[in-house]
């Protein structure tokens, strides 16, 4: 069963709160001041970068394409034209959209 987790910044001190189907099991969003609104959550794209690192929609991600060798940083963003989740990266080039696992490794959250 794929979980189905999702996160939140509490707007008064930034952390992040955590909510969604964990294993099977429902976990409720903690009640807090100053959460962003539901509709806003980032979801886990269910990655981890190298080091073991959850992936989030709208995390940032250094990673490397395999036909290039190149160095990419870009921004993880659901595309909905492909209905998934796609690293869109931004390397003094115009913007390049990849997809997860075709010649993609390297994976490293480098920050929300």
């Amino acid at each position: 069963m794929r979980n189905i987790k999702l996160r939140q910044r509490n707007l008064n001190n930034g952390l992040h709160y955590y909510w969604g189907l964990v294993d099977g099991i429902w976990q409720n969003p903690k009640i807090q001041d100053n959460y962003i609104h539901p509709m806003d959550s980032e979801q886990y794209i269910d990655l981890k970068d190298k080091n073991n690192v959850e992936i989030y929609e709208t995390d940032r991600i250094s990673f490397i394409k395999t036909y290039n060798n190149k160095r990419y940083v870009g921004e993880v963003r659901y595309v909905k034209e492909v209905g998934g989740y796609m690293l869109c990266a931004m390397n003094n080039e115009p913007w390049h959209s990849f997809e997860f696992g075709l010649g993609t490794v390297e994976l490293e959250v480098l920050g929300e």
